[in-house]
């Protein structure tokens, strides 16, 4: 899907769809490191090395994507101090939510691993409000949640159903909404 990590490799921005870099564990099983939103850049940090990664990329939606080659990137970016340091903001930025969610699909129980997932997808685009209905901005099926969580399908599916149960999550077509109160937790680790 994308020549990434070496001379060849491209870099794309999402413009549709949703991409996912991950790897295969012992038991051949897709872990799931990252994903990668529309706005988003792909390949942007595997071009600046010339030894491609092992790193799988899958996407989770049909995709569409605006790609240039490694030398059109580096050229850009090397276009002006101003320019790498900006580029330099944003890939730390992007590193920093890779550790997160390592560490929270590696360290956390799986009900807190979805929780916050959904809360990352949230705050991406707005501010959660404490109270309320918060819609979550990113369509994703149940299948692409457990795959996300290292879940199985049918535990998510349960454990979406018990908070709808609860009055903690609602239906709107494809589109989920969760109460504020679900995320307090998380929010206040957040500081």
């Amino acid at each position: 899907m994308l020549a990434h990590g070496g001379e060849n490799g491209t870099v794309s921005l999402i413009r549709k769809g949703l991409v996912t870099f991950g790897y295969m564990d012992a038991a051949e099983n897709y872990q799931v490191l990252s994903i990668l939103l529309p706005g988003r850049l792909a390949g942007d940090m595997d071009v600046l090395e010339p030894t491609p990664y092992r790193i799988i990329v899958q996407t989770l939606k049909p995709i569409e994507l605006l790609t240039i080659s490694r030398d059109e990137w580096l050229r850009h970016l090397r276009g002006s101090v101003e320019t790498m340091e900006t580029y330099t903001r944003l890939a730390n930025r992007c590193h920093q939510s890779v550790m997160d969610g390592m560490i929270a699909n590696y360290t956390r129980p799986l009900e807190q691993r979805l929780r916050t997932l959904i809360l990352s997808l949230i705050t991406e685009h707005y501010a959660v409000k404490p109270s309320d209905w918060n819609p979550c901005p990113v369509t994703l099926s149940v299948t692409d949640l457990a795959q996300i969580v290292s879940a199985s399908r049918s535990w998510v599916s349960r454990t979406l159903s018990a908070w709808i149960e609860e009055g903690m999550a609602r239906k709107d077509g494809r589109l989920l909404f969760f109460r504020g109160e679900l995320f307090r937790d998380l929010i206040d680790e957040r500081g």
